[in-house]
Formats: structure tokens, sequence, C-alpha cells
């Protein structure tokens, strides 16, 4: 128990750090081309996981998952997943969802058609948290047609239904995660 303990105050520190000085986040997990810095990133998002998001830490979640989403990009376009780990992605979407910014709607989506396997892994509710009918697509975005559908599905649903899915969908994802959380 005191090694896990010890780890996430270790994880905790380094989150802090690198919120405070970006440009420690620039030269250590900032996605790159040439290395994989994953497992960097993979710390943070073991911090932000096992502590009580805020405001605060929108900016970070939403460069980690940027830059994850980055690394899927480069991924699926060597078909190359031998050292890739899909669920750090999926943590980065799932922690950056938790804000309930529709600012996110379009990346998010954008994220979903990436692959085929992203079209089936990466769960609509990721588009649910954060949908907003004043969201606007431009015609020129090539998810125009998607935005549009995913739009005239949410707005059929029954509000109720829709935020007990959503929260039924972030216990699950919690229970999902669940391995990744430190004691204290």
């Amino acid at each position: 128990m005191k090694m896990r303990s010890t780890n996430l105050k270790i994880t905790l520190q380094e989150l802090d750090l690198v919120k405070r000085d970006k440009s420690i986040y620039n030269a250590d997990y900032t996605f790159n081309p040439r290395g994989n810095n994953q497992n960097n990133r993979l710390r943070l998002l073991i911090g932000l996981f096992n502590r009580q998001l805020g405001d605060a830490d929108y900016d970070i979640a939403s460069r980690l998952f940027n830059d994850e989403t980055e690394l899927r990009r480069m991924i699926s376009s060597k078909d190359d997943y031998e050292n890739y780990d899909v669920d750090v992605w999926y943590l980065s979407s799932y922690l950056l969802a938790k804000h309930r910014k529709s600012q996110d709607f379009v990346p998010f989506l954008t994220a979903k058609y990436i692959d085929f396997d992203s079209m089936i892994g990466f769960d609509e509710e990721h588009l649910f948290m954060v949908f907003d009918n004043s969201i606007e697509v431009e015609e020129s975005n090539k998810f125009f047609s998607e935005y549009y559908e995913a739009k005239n599905y949410i707005n059929n649903l029954n509000p109720n239904q829709l935020n007990s899915d959503l929260e039924r969908w972030e216990k699950s994802k919690n229970r999902y995660f669940d391995s990744y959380r430190l004691m204290c």
C-alpha cells in the first residue's frame, strides 16, 4: 500500500508541476512523431483521474486528448498498433468529456472518424456529454453531415433517458479505468 500511495503523491506532484510550467509539457509530453512518449502522458492522465476534476484541469485535459488523438492518427496511418495503448486515448477523452464543454464536440466527432476501429470503439457518449444546441459546424467541415445526424439524434432523445444513460456510462467508465485509481 505504501508504494501505491507514494506513486500517487509523485504523480500528482508531476501533474501540478506540468500545469504550472507549460514548457515542461512541451518538452516531455507533447506528441512527437519520432518518439513515443505516451507513457509520460499516461502518468498525467492517471493524476487527473485520481483527483476531483476542476476548471483548472481543462487545459491540460484538452492538451492530453489532442496529443493522444495525433498519436492515434499517426498509428492508424502506419497501421502500427504494436507499441500503442488505446486505453490512454480513451482515458484522455473520458476525462475531457467530464468537463462538458461544447467546444469539444467537433474534436470528439473528428476523433471518432479517424479510422474504422475508432468509429466502433470511440464511445458516442463523448459526443452526448459535450453536446449543446448552440454548436454550429461549417458546411465546409468534412463532418458536417455526421454532425447534423448526431444533432438530430440527440435532440430526439428523451432528456431524462439521456441523463440516465450518461450516468450509467460514467459509472461504467470509472469501473473500466479503476486499475488507474491509486490509493492515498
